[in-house]
């Protein structure tokens, strides 16, 4: 979610495209590999086209809705992973949700350093 490199993208989102490319969301971009960085690309481009064709669909001129019904994971903390199955989780900080799959975006929490 750092605007430096890519703006407009919230978390809501970010949940999706990450987990659509099975990637964990607290990963260091430096630590991905580039097949990983090639998954993320196409993540980000298949979740976000198919949601602007999803919501052309169904907001119409009520543009400040917001329709996420369709979302795969984000706000759907403790269902089933579409996936795999296993419970979606979901971590809050800073008045922020992540929702991730443990089984398909296997990773480690690692504390930050001095």
């Amino acid at each position: 979610m750092n605007h430096r490199f890519l703006a407009g993208i919230g978390n809501a989102y970010a949940d999706e495209i990450l987990w659509r490319a099975r990637i964990y969301p607290f990963r260091k971009r430096k630590t991905l590999s580039e097949t990983e960085v090639a998954a993320l690309y196409e993540a980000l481009h298949a979740v976000l086209n198919e949601a602007m064709a999803t919501l052309r669909e169904r907001m119409g001129a009520q543009i400040h809705v917001k329709i996420r019904d369709f979302l795969a994971v984000h706000t759907h903390g403790g269902e089933p992973c579409p996936r795999c199955g296993t419970a979606i989780s979901e971590i809050s900080a800073n008045q922020r949700i992540t929702n991730f799959c443990r089984q398909c975006q296997p990773g480690v929490m690692v504390g930050r350093r001095g």
